[in-house]
């Protein structure tokens, strides 16, 4: 029973996102990253605005291309990539009672959450790379700010020539 309880434990450690303004990444030791030539799209969780789903495809899509991978037709290519990105907003509990106490709404932070995948042709994952960042309420500059976070997650790409 023990041993379960300490499965369960660790399986949920594993399950939690990095601290806010980390970038985590993991591949898999066995991997060689040389083969992978081409990439294909699969399925993951879009970002619910248009425009950061756009931002977060043309930066990835930038990335690769500049690691020398070529897109390819689904099915097709020697790894599959996929994103998941999810959004959150916090309350700042160290404010929360003097905001209630003056009549105001809480203060608030909005967080997102952006890991992207890559697996092998036998869907065993090679890399991963995940983090919580904050998100502008700034429309105007949300791509932009995508593009360099997608930028940032790529540096921890194995085996990147410099």
């Amino acid at each position: 029973m023990k041993l379960l309880v300490a499965f369960a434990l660790l399986w949920s450690i594993a399950q939690l996102p990095p601290k806010e303004g980390v970038i985590a990444s993991t591949k898999d030791p066995k991997a060689d990253f040389s083969t992978f030539t081409t990439y294909s799209w699969v399925q993951g969780q879009p970002a619910a605005d248009r425009v950061a789903h756009n931002a977060v495809i043309a930066g990835i899509e930038a990335e690769l291309a500049a690691l020398g991978l070529q897109k390819v037709d689904k099915g097709q290519g020697s790894v599959t990539v996929r994103y998941f990105s999810v959004m959150r907003t916090d309350v700042d509990l160290e404010t929360l009672d003097k905001m209630e106490k003056e009549g105001k709404p809480p203060q608030t932070r909005n967080l997102g959450r952006l890991v992207i995948v890559m697996r092998d042709r036998a869907e065993k994952r090679v890399w991963a790379v995940d983090t919580v960042q904050p998100v502008s309420g700034d429309a105007t500059t949300r791509a932009e700010d995508i593009r360099r976070l997608v930028t940032r997650m790529f540096e921890k790409y194995p085996q990147r020539t410099k």
